[in-house]
């Protein structure tokens, strides 16, 4: 599977491959291309991001929970809708009775 991955990256243009030869041995050895050290500041960012997350579960109750939760902005988008409500003026009622 890995040597599958290697390949497609290698065939999109990510990965350079070169081979050396150690007694009978050939050893593959993989480097980026300079295409594929655009993806640094991606690959640094979700490792800051896993360490966070690493923190956060060896400390229970720190200041990273005040960090958005999923479902927080939902919370937060009905209190401005509740407040809103309550900004605007009252509709006047319509006269007239429900038909049957």
């Amino acid at each position: 599977m890995l040597t599958l991955q290697l390949r497609e990256l290698e065939a999109d243009g990510i990965l350079e491959r070169s081979e050396r030869r150690e007694g009978r041995v050939v050893v593959a050895e993989y480097t980026f291309t300079p295409f594929g050290r655009t993806v640094e500041p991606l690959l640094l960012a979700l490792c800051a991001w896993g360490s966070l997350v690493q923190t956060r579960a060896e400390r229970p109750a720190t200041t990273l929970d005040s960090i958005p939760q999923e479902g927080d902005h939902k919370q937060a988008t009905e209190d401005d809708d509740e407040q809103a409500r309550e900004d605007r003026e009252p509709r006047p009622r319509r006269r007239g009775g429900v038909r049957a």
